[in-house]
């Protein structure tokens, strides 16, 4: 048991105890410094005045978050022209999920007069540029996670009164039953604000770690705060569900994951954090049934995602005494690129050919 524990340490759980710094997790985060190289600003206006049912709160809550996508927009549209890009090929969503990652966001902060024009929202290339570039053209499904934030925020901008009453906003205050009257107008101005609150604070706390989580483990107690404002989003969950797992939290977590794959079936995100919640929990079965059903499903056949879930899975099999299936994983973990679980693996005396095999 402890040749096991020992592997399964290096080769997993060290990701559960990194301290991740969260940069950006305030309300109206600080624009970072010129990141050089002639990188550009974007920057992006929206009128409160084309919110006119809304409270002076919720109409700059919403034309906040129209500005911040028109910005994102523009900045996605200039990224083909960027040296570092211009091999790379990249549908409209990926290249505004890309956008949305490489610059950081900051808005005008609300005034208390009531005249307040408008809002503006400024993007700036973060001061990681070229590392952030490399993180998410190597992980696809950080920029789904970030295609899904983007999708929820324009549906909680777009959708019309009587499409979002049951979809967005959760059950405990329903909506008035007329959904035209002023009442009902003001009703869905704050409901659809919380959801846009919270979703703002869930773009905030996206900070990757060294050991592949999307979110800063620092940033827990926002993310709470966010799947308050936004109980039916399936973003929000997920995100809360990796700060979880990160602060020790695995039951909490494997009850944010269910949560999120109940909204939202094709978010394999939350299989694998799910996974890596059950194996805090002993529950090795549990674990390798969600990687199992994230690699037939939902994630592609190469590159780091496929590489991390193998490792995993590996080192599931380990503890579950499945040596020879573990092998199986770890090497062709290696094949994709990611080694130090075969290494590990070899260093104990597994994994050294079918003679050796135990």
């Amino acid at each position: 048991m402890k040749v096991k524990n020992k592997i399964f340490y290096h080769v997993v759980l060290s990701a559960f105890f990194a301290g991740a710094t969260c940069a950006y997790c305030g309300e109206a985060p600080p624009v970072p410094g010129d990141a050089g190289g002639g990188a550009a600003v974007f920057v992006a206006a929206e009128r409160l005045a084309g919110f006119p049912h809304a409270p002076l709160t919720a109409a700059y809550v919403r034309a906040r978050a129209a500005a911040w996508l028109k910005a994102v927009d523009e900045a996605a549209e200039q990224l083909p022209v960027r040296h570092d890009l211009r091999f790379v090929s990249l549908t409209r969503e990926d290249r505004q999920a890309l956008a949305a990652h490489l610059y950081a966001a900051a808005a005008q902060p609300p005034e208390p007069r009531t005249d307040l024009p408008h809002v503006a929202v400024v993007l700036q290339p973060r001061l990681t540029l070229p590392e952030d570039t490399a993180f998410a053209l190597r992980n696809s499904e950080f920029l789904r996670f970030w295609r899904a934030l983007i999708g929820e925020t324009r549906a909680a901008l777009e959708n019309s009164p009587d499409m979002t009453a049951g979809e967005c906003f959760g059950e405990a205050h329903p909506p008035p039953s007329s959904p035209r009257s002023d009442k009902a107008q003001a009703y869905f101005s704050d409901a659809r604000a919380d959801v846009l609150k919270g979703l703002w604070l869930v773009r905030g706390a996206i900070a990757p770690t060294q050991t592949g989580m999307f979110i800063s483990a620092d940033a827990l107690p926002l993310l709470k705060k966010a799947v308050t404002l936004a109980p039916r989003s399936p973003v929000a969950r997920l995100a809360l569900a990796e700060a979880q797992v990160q602060q020790g939290l695995p039951e909490q977590c494997v009850h944010s994951c269910s949560e999120a794959l109940r909204l939202k079936p094709d978010l394999y995100r939350a299989r694998y954090v799910r996974a890596l919640a059950h194996m805090r929990l002993r529950q090795f079965a549990l674990a390798e049934g969600d990687l199992n059903a994230l690699m037939a499903a939902g994630i592609s056949t190469e590159g780091t995602e496929m590489a991390g879930c193998l490792r995993t899975r590996g080192a599931v099999r380990l503890l579950r005494g499945d040596y020879r299936g573990m092998c199986e994983d770890f090497i062709a973990a290696c094949g994709l690129g990611d080694c130090e679980g075969f290494a590990e693996a070899r260093g104990q005396g597994h994994c050294l050919g079918p003679e050796r095999e135990r």
